[in-house]
């Protein structure tokens, strides 16, 4: 089911406006720390490293961040999140690529100074040295984009993508109708009380898994990791 949950967060970004997404010549120091811990992103924007020598090029990206990724003390990790970007290059004239990248896997990973080893990432067999810094309750991940359209020319240009920290209590279940299983039916009702916050008319604090007086898509992120599943 984490094919069908990856595709509800594809269909939904459809819908958002995009954010912001500003280019930089300079990566942000690596500071490693403890990466455990549930992290979101709810429509945030991101960094993308552009090497100096291509600014000649006026490399400009748009895009957002939205999804999970949770990294456990057991070594394992689950990530479910999308990073929609679109570039637009100054190259023989104006032209303008979907970088697109959804990752949708779960995996081992391993910690070495301010570098975090992740497999399957990009595939079942897939090794990946990430970059991270974690700051109170921010993780900063440093991702290099392997679209081969970039890497082709030998462009290193990297994501530099802000989740921050989310506490969910346990028991709070996302099978709205208690009929034992997180499926579209839950879904649609989750819909229909989506944009809800405490003291409006039709706030329903179950569809509020985060607790946080609003049903918005910190919630919706939330119940895409749990469907398909009993709650």
């Amino acid at each position: 089911m984490r094919t069908v949950s990856a595709l509800i967060v594809l269909l939904l970004a459809l819908f958002v406006p995009p954010a912001s997404a500003q280019v930089i010549t300079a990566l942000p120091p690596a500071t490693g720390g403890d990466p455990a811990g549930e992290w979101q992103a709810d429509s945030t924007g991101y960094q993308v490293y552009v090497p100096p020598d291509l600014s000649s090029l006026n490399l400009t990206f748009s895009g957002r961040l939205r999804g999970r990724f949770a990294v456990k003390r057991d070594s394992t990790y689950t990530a479910n999140y999308i990073v929609s970007a679109k570039a637009s290059v100054n190259f023989l004239g104006q032209r303008t690529f979907d970088l697109t990248d959804t990752a949708n896997a779960s995996g081992r990973y391993s910690v070495r100074g301010t570098r975090m080893i992740v497999t399957g990432l990009d595939s079942a067999n897939s090794v990946d040295t990430l970059s991270y810094s974690v700051k109170a309750d921010t993780l900063l991940l440093m991702v290099p984009i392997t679209d081969p359209r970039v890497t082709a020319f030998g462009i290193r240009i990297i994501l530099v993508l802000p989740f921050r920290r989310d506490t969910v209590s346990p028991g709070v279940s996302a099978d709205f109708n208690g009929n034992g299983r997180v499926d579209f039916d839950d879904f649609f009702m989750f819909a229909e009380a989506f944009g809800k916050q405490r003291g409006e008319v039709g706030f329903n604090a179950k569809f509020d898994l985060n607790a946080d007086g609003a049903i918005n898509f910190d919630d919706f992120f939330i119940f895409a990791e749990r469907f398909g599943g009993s709650g």
